[in-house]
């Protein structure tokens, strides 16, 4: 599948990532949001605020990575698969060690830009 696209110049993959929402034993009163092949966690009040949490973590990463300009061997790094016309994100599933009650997964589509 060819999820590559050039955009004003720029290579960008279109990616959809499952977001795992949990509640911790260990951490009571607090939902966390997973997303495993990224490797962001973030937590908030409530799912609502999970969610948003996860956006905002979301929005830095991508900042600190392209200003990384290396998108690429992160990726690679965090065990995607990169070919030249299609970008797959890794599949491992991990629940950080901790015992977790899943709430909600979704699927969060996501655009990255391919910086050399």
């Amino acid at each position: 599948m060819n999820n590559i696209i050039t955009l004003k110049g720029n290579k960008v993959a279109n990616v959809s990532v499952p977001v795992i929402f949990f509640k911790s034993e260990e951490y009571r009163g607090r939902v966390f949001a997973a997303c495993p092949a990224l490797q962001l966690v973030t937590d908030g009040k409530n799912l609502d605020d999970a969610k948003k949490m996860f956006e905002e973590v979301f929005t830095l990463w991508l900042d600190y990575i392209c200003e990384k300009r290396d998108v690429t061997q992160i990726l690679k790094d965090l065990g995607w698969k990169i070919s030249k016309s299609s970008v797959t994100p890794a599949e491992e599933i991990d629940s950080y060690g901790y015992n977790i009650r899943p709430l909600a997964l979704t699927s969060q589509n996501i655009s990255i830009p391919l910086c050399a």
